[in-house]
């Protein structure tokens, strides 16, 4: 498991094991907690491409990128009155939680991959 502060919470992702999909390759899976101020959200819908060896550290860099976008999505919609395809990635106690430490969000994420922004 692989675990990151992010403002007044903690991310962390860890390898549920390996997944056969419908062409008969596999696909590594995932859970992943985000907990903060009294609530915890656990989800296993995260899984690589193909063929990919294990990567905590990737899968939360993956994680991290859908908090960002859920965010972005979350502030053009109270912007415009219109919403990006990521305003309900997560519940909105999580959506709201992502706009308020989005800078967290988005400086973790460059710490774990500079290359990527």
């Amino acid at each position: 498991m692989i675990q990151a502060s992010v403002g007044n919470g903690t991310v962390s992702v860890s390898h549920d094991g390996p997944e056969r999909d419908a062409l008969g390759g596999y696909r590594q899976r995932y859970t992943y907690t985000i907990a903060a101020d009294g609530w915890e959200y656990i989800g296993n819908d995260i899984r690589s491409g193909v063929g990919a060896e294990i990567d905590e550290p990737g899968m939360l860099g993956t994680l991290l990128s859908f908090m960002g976008a859920c965010a972005e999505s979350r502030e053009y919609l109270a912007r415009t009155g219109t919403g990006g395809d990521c305003v309900d990635l997560f519940p909105e106690h999580v959506g709201q939680w992502c706009v308020d430490y989005s800078d967290d969000i988005g400086m973790l994420a460059y710490e774990l991959d500079p290359d990527a922004g």
